[in-house]
């Protein structure tokens, strides 16, 4: 299954992204400052989708280059391929 990287996931654009992605069976990698709504997020698309979808949310401001290296360095340790 493919997996979707999508960047300001908690709100607008990213967040219907998010939920066209789920609904097409693609694997998420989730990514706003807000980890409490990516959290949300995540369990709505859990609970409305009846298939097994891998989530994996970080609550990350990637306006920082320090947060581009984490989420890097995040998704490359959980072996996680875009």
């Amino acid at each position: 299954m493919p997996t979707a990287l999508i960047t300001g996931a908690s709100d607008g654009i990213g967040l219907e992204l998010a939920r066209i992605h789920a609904a097409a069976s693609d694997h998420l990698i989730l990514v706003a400052r807000r980890l409490d709504r990516l959290e949300a997020l995540r369990d709505e698309l859990l609970g409305k989708h009846h298939h097994k979808l891998d989530i994996h949310c970080y609550g990350l401001d990637l306006s920082l280059p320090e947060s581009i290296e984490t989420l890097y360095q995040s998704t490359s340790a959980a072996g996680l391929k875009v």
